[in-house]
């Protein structure tokens, strides 16, 4: 979202590399750390601690090789966009973000939502392992027409974090998005939207992908879901009804926790006509039995 150069607090690449213990932070316009290059292999980060930067952590286009570069046991907090960045291939591992994504945008409009864990077009995949993603202005997991990306034993909570009212356009999000994308494993993990604010309506990005919307009734926003604009959303695999949309499908998922409630800010009592949804499977999407594999994911 914006990242086009090299750059970063910290930037590394080549292969083998090792760092540990780090305090990386104070940077407005790049990454705590940005891992890049085609070659770049086989460097480890632990315990790091990541904070008061525009992107936390960047895996950068060109990474494909496996295992690839880890990111383990570490803290990213107070980051003005995206937390992580898979744009490329990498691992995050027994790791924590936490309030990240309160100004993605620039210029005259800087009050952009980002996320916790951030991808799109990301094709060679990447790992998410043991991790929690919480308190983050937009969703916790944002994925844009990506693949072959694992997600097992971590924790996805409280999207939709204003602040105590300082954030006020940190509303309407979902916690976990699959969009456009395939081949996910997400297993074994907990996602948790209990934010009345987060009734996808009030989000001020209305959503321009139109993947809540029966598109023979473009009239009636948010058409597919039970209470339209004014339902929570925990996960959704979602497709944009457009011609030459990728599909989404062949995703794994299995043995996860879905939670949603409409609690008010503060209180434990449900915003009126307000109706929460664990799981969404939107149109277009599902899985393909002729082409899903799931030996492929037990094995890679």
């Amino acid at each position: 979202r914006g990242m086009t150069c090299s750059n970063g607090v910290l930037s590394v690449a080549g292969g083998g590399s090792v760092v540990r213990s780090v305090e990386v932070l104070n940077s407005s316009v790049s990454a705590g750390v940005y891992v890049y290059g085609s070659a770049s292999s086989g460097n480890e980060f632990f315990d790091l601690h990541l904070h008061h930067a525009f992107y936390g952590l960047v895996f950068a286009h060109g990474l494909v090789h496996r295992p690839g570069n880890r990111f383990e046991g570490g803290l990213i907090e107070d980051i003005e966009c995206d937390g992580v960045v898979f744009a490329g291939f990498g691992q995050l591992v027994l790791s924590e973000v936490r309030r990240a994504g309160f100004a993605c945008g620039r210029g005259d409009s800087p009050h952009v939502p980002g996320a916790g864990i951030y991808c799109e077009g990301n094709v060679v995949g990447g790992v998410v392992n043991e991790s929690v993603v919480s308190r983050t202005c937009g969703k916790s997991l944002d994925a844009d027409s990506c693949a072959n990306i694992s997600v097992v034993a971590s924790r996805f909570v409280s999207p939709g974090e204003t602040l105590d009212g300082q954030r006020p356009h940190c509303v309407g999000a979902m916690t976990v998005s699959l969009l456009d994308s395939q081949d996910f494993v997400f297993e074994s993990n907990e996602v948790v939207n209990e934010r009345g604010s987060n009734m996808v309506g009030l989000a001020p990005h209305l959503y321009p992908n139109h993947a809540f919307t029966d598109t023979a009734l473009p009239e009636v926003p948010f058409g597919d879901l039970p209470a339209g604009p004014r339902t929570v959303v925990g996960f959704a695999v979602l497709r944009r009804p457009r011609a030459l949309a990728l599909p989404s499908v062949g995703h794994l998922v299995v043995g996860n926790t879905f939670r949603a409630a409409c609690e008010g800010e503060n209180t434990t009592e449900a915003v009126p006509d307000c109706v929460a949804l664990g799981y969404f499977a939107g149109r277009g999407t599902g899985r393909d039995e002729g082409a899903f594999d799931r030996w492929r994911f037990e094995f890679q």
